[in-house]
């Protein structure tokens, strides 16, 4: 598809590379948010029903916690960022990836990648074999987070055409 191509990340909408994952967010709130402001707090999709929590004054029901986090803060103060960690995973070609700070862990098909975005951005210099211990570590991390996840449902995996 030709709207897919994120040049210059790496990968498109189907894949966890940055491309495929890193999407910017546009809000406007007069009188709330700065215009024309830019933050560089990371964001996932499932931080906006916590924000919007908030902002009706509202609590999440305690028997079905949320994942994400609100951004009202963020929002109101396009400077402030929350370190925090960041987990995908994606069935078709085996994707897994972890972001924390400026690190981020990618398992895709069979190999295992480990990127300092904060040096590159397009996913070029996998450090794998230049930071062991980091490495190992990410991935142990991913490992925990995923089996605390629904397994997936191998009945109706898709199949690639």
């Amino acid at each position: 598809e030709r709207f897919s191509d994120m040049w210059p990340l790496r990968g498109r909408k189907d894949e966890l590379w940055e491309g495929g994952i890193r999407v910017p967010t546009i809000v406007r709130w007069p009188q709330q948010i700065p215009a024309g402001s830019v933050s560089a707090q990371p964001v996932v999709s499932m931080d906006w029903m916590p924000t919007f929590l908030e902002l009706a004054n509202a609590k999440a029901d305690p028997n079905f916690p949320l994942d994400g986090i609100s951004l009202v803060s963020f929002l109101r103060d396009p400077g402030k960022t929350q370190e925090r960690d960041l987990f995908w995973r994606y069935q078709q070609n085996n994707q897994e990836a972890f972001r924390r700070g400026n690190w981020k862990y990618m398992h895709y098909g069979n190999r295992d990648y480990l990127f300092d975005l904060s040096q590159d951005q397009r996913e070029q210099a996998n450090q794998w074999r230049l930071q062991p211990e980091l490495a190992k570590q990410m991935k142990s991390d991913f490992s925990r987070w995923s089996a605390s996840m629904l397994p997936y449902d191998a009945k109706n995996q898709r199949r690639a055409t």
